[in-house]
């Protein structure tokens, strides 16, 4: 199986935790994985005062979108978004899980953390 990192093609081991940044309203991709397993959850955050802006998130399991969504935020470093991170809540992808984020204005930036496991 084969892990595609946001972090300059940096090898993510299963069962892990991807994270990244944008100040972008262009999509990017926070985990792009090709092979068999489960997401686990994702959050997203903002920096500073968020009032009126928005951070997007598109997930992407088997080639399907799935979601692909804006959440306001409201205040500093405000959880914008919250898909449970545990055993517990798990979606199940067959040959790919892509999760892409943006930021609907550029001097805010967006925080996302996505889990998985590699099956």
């Amino acid at each position: 199986m084969s892990v595609k990192s946001p972090f300059g093609g940096i090898q993510v081991s299963s069962g892990d935790m991807a994270y990244a940044t944008s100040t972008s309203d262009a999509y990017a991709d926070v985990v792009n994985i090709l092979g068999k397993g489960y997401l686990t959850g994702a959050s997203q955050a903002v920096s500073l005062s968020s009032h009126g802006r928005n951070g997007k998130i598109k997930i992407i399991i088997d080639g399907v979108t799935l979601y692909d969504g804006v959440y306001a935020g409201f205040d500093i470093d405000d959880v914008v978004l919250q898909i449970p991170m545990s055993n517990s809540f798990l979606i199940p992808y067959k040959s790919s899980l892509q999760v892409q984020h943006a930021i609907s204005a550029a001097t805010i930036t967006v925080y996302t953390t996505v889990s998985y496991a590699i099956n």
